[in-house]
């Protein structure tokens, strides 16, 4: 099984829906996968893309600082299976003994992870095959900035906030 290395290129809004997707892209720039998340997993993506800290730690700062204090290491998140219209996604972490551990994660989660530990997002090839691939060698994806994303979270019924499963 052959694993095709992914970098997180942007955050745009589904025009038809307004709904987030995450566009990873592979390093030829031949291949880009498209993730669709909910509004507070794209915001999470996008602060760790622009480098912005929150006051308080995300579930992402948390869980490298565990991974950390525990003397481990994150070496690898992928994006590993997809079934019925959903992704499923893993974080290997290397051990100070050495031993290779391997978790079940969301992909929005294991991405923002991958962000923060300045690694690549490794994509099952299978997974990009049965996706729907856009090709973006043009570069015409237009992509949300922080002042978008924050209109939209700025405006955004308090009801939405219950509206995506986690």
């Amino acid at each position: 099984m052959k694993f095709i290395d992914m970098k997180v290129k942007g955050v745009m809004f589904d025009p038809s829906t307004f709904v987030p997707i995450v566009m990873l892209k592979d390093d030829e720039g031949k291949k880009t996968l498209p993730l669709w998340v909910s509004i507070l997993e794209a915001a999470s993506i996008l602060m760790k893309l622009e480098g912005i800290e929150s006051e308080q730690p995300s579930t992402h700062d948390i869980l490298n600082g565990v991974i950390t204090s525990l003397g481990s290491k994150v070496i690898n998140v992928a994006i590993t299976e997809l079934k019925d219209s959903v992704f499923y996604s893993s974080i290997k972490l290397s051990t100070d003994s050495g031993e290779i551990i391997e978790i079940d994660a969301r992909p929005s989660d294991a991405i923002a992870l991958a962000i923060k530990c300045d690694l690549p997002v490794k994509v099952r090839e299978g997974v990009i095959e049965k996706s729907r691939v856009i090709d973006v060698a043009a570069d015409n994806v237009n992509f949300a900035s922080k002042n978008d994303l924050m209109n939209i979270l700025e405006n955004l019924p308090i009801e939405e906030f219950g509206k995506y499963k986690m």
